[in-house]
């Protein structure tokens, strides 16, 4: 899976909107969003007996239905985007090769390490 830079959708909200749908000032946000506080059920619909999952977060409490087909999707798109985080702790916790590199040194001062030539 390559990383794909995916852009926000525009919004238009009030500085107090933003605030309160980050939660700042509560013990539940941070300067990058809330924590999720949720819940999942699995559900049959009264109606028309097709099944859903019921997906209710709290402080804020929403609650939303997803059909099977979207919570798959949903599991999918984290999975993908939860392996790409992992890939990239793992390259800046990694240790560099440098067998590629070749060290320019002068008068024992290391001066650059560029990529060797062959």
């Amino acid at each position: 899976m390559q990383a794909q830079e995916q852009q926000l959708p525009s919004v238009r909200n009030s500085s107090a909107e933003v605030i309160e749908a980050m939660g700042l000032g509560t013990s539940e946000g941070t300067s990058t969003g809330r924590k999720l506080n949720y819940f999942l059920s699995a559900q049959i619909d009264e109606n028309d007996d097709s099944p859903f999952i019921q997906f209710v977060t709290q402080d804020p409490l929403h609650i939303w239905s997803l059909s099977p087909q979207e919570a798959s999707t949903l599991s999918q798109e984290l999975a993908e985007v939860t392996a790409l985080l992992k890939r990239i702790n793992q390259e800046k916790c990694a240790t560099p090769d440098l067998s590629m590199y070749q060290t320019i040194i002068d008068n024992e001062t290391v001066l650059a390490m560029q990529k060797a030539t062959k």
